[in-house]
C-alpha cells in the first residue's frame, strides 16, 4: 500500500513505461523523470480537490493511483487513466 505519490513513482522507470509517448500529453507515465512527476500534478489538480472536499480520502486517493498504474495497459492513455479513478473513487474529475 502506498503511503504517498514517491512510493508509486519508485516502482516505475519513466523511460520504460512511456517509450512512443515520451512528451504527450496523452499520457500518463506512472515514474518520475528528473524531478517531474504526471502523478503528483494529477493529484494535486484533481484529486487535493475532492479530499479537501470529502469526497474521498487521501489513501482512498493514492490507493486508485497505485492500482491505475498497476491495471491500465502501457502506455497509458490519459482518459482511460482519469475514467479509471473516477470509477475507483466514484467521484467526477472535472477534466
Amino acid at each position: 500500500m502506498a503511503t504517498c505519490i514517491s512510493d508509486i513513482n519508485d516502482r516505475f522507470d519513466y523511460a520504460d513505461e512511456l517509450p512512443d509517448c515520451m512528451g504527450n500529453f496523452e499520457c500518463v507515465p506512472c515514474g518520475r523523470a528528473q524531478n517531474y512527476s504526471e502523478l503528483t500534478y494529477i493529484y494535486m489538480q484533481f484529486l487535493a480537490p475532492k479530499i479537501a472536499a470529502n469526497e474521498c480520502s487521501e489513501q482512498d486517493a493514492l490507493d486508485a493511483l497505485e492500482k491505475a498504474c498497476m491495471e491500465l495497459p502501457t502506455p497509458r492513455s490519459r482518459s482511460d487513466f482519469y475514467a479509471f479513478l473516477e470509477e475507483e473513487l466514484n467521484i467526477d474529475l472535472d477534466y
